[in-house]
């Protein structure tokens, strides 16, 4: 079970910091 949600949830982690990263960089260099 917990290696079930592991994998389920390190995919949205990377989705959520590429997201993050690419507003911050739009933010800084706009």
């Amino acid at each position: 079970m917990a290696q079930q949600l592991c994998h389920l949830l390190i995919p949205i982690l990377l989705f959520f910091l590429f997201k993050y990263m690419c507003l911050l960089y739009v933010y800084i260099y706009a």
